[in-house]
């Protein structure tokens, strides 16, 4: 088994690091990843949401995280500015984030693994003990993709 948990919007080449996961995989072998994809609502690493929507060195996104930090959004404040927090954010997620679309992630996913499935509803009831029963699967798949991200389960072909 492999486990990667919020790895892969760190990657910039996924094929390669999906290529090695399931090199070293026995046949039948599984790979669980935890991961956001760009449609995620909250960046996880800074706390300000929707800002990882925004195109890499898109001045404009540093004012809409100012904003957002100075209406008390953010992570990681330390003594920094305002403005200073915003722009050492945003350059640090152009140089060190990848987020992708679910479709071009599938596409990886799909060329290297026999089989990838979601199970973002088992994630939610194991994280949360069942209390998300009541809500149908779709919403409750919705509910982790949207504010926390992907939880796919590769296959090793066995053969």
């Amino acid at each position: 088994m492999v486990l990667s948990n919020q790895v892969f919007e760190h990657v910039l080449d996924m094929e390669a690091v999906l290529t090695e996961i399931e090199r070293v995989l026995k046949p039948g072998g599984i790979a669980i990843n935890i991961f956001p994809d760009r449609s995620v609502w909250r960046e996880g690493h800074c706390g300000i949401p929707f800002l990882h929507w925004f195109p890499k060195n898109f001045n404009a996104r540093i004012y809409y995280a100012a904003l957002l930090r100075g209406l008390g959004f953010g992570y990681f404040k330390k003594e920094k500015t305002i403005m200073n927090w915003s722009r050492d954010f945003c350059a640090w997620l152009d140089r060190w984030t990848y987020y992708r679309s679910l479709t071009e992630i599938h596409t990886h996913f799909d060329r290297i693994f026999w089989e990838t499935r979601h199970a973002e509803e088992d994630w939610l009831h194991a994280r949360f003990d069942c209390r998300f029963n009541c809500i149908p699967k779709s919403f409750q798949r919705m509910i982790v993709r949207k504010m926390a991200g992907l939880v796919l389960i590769s296959i090793k072909n066995a053969s």
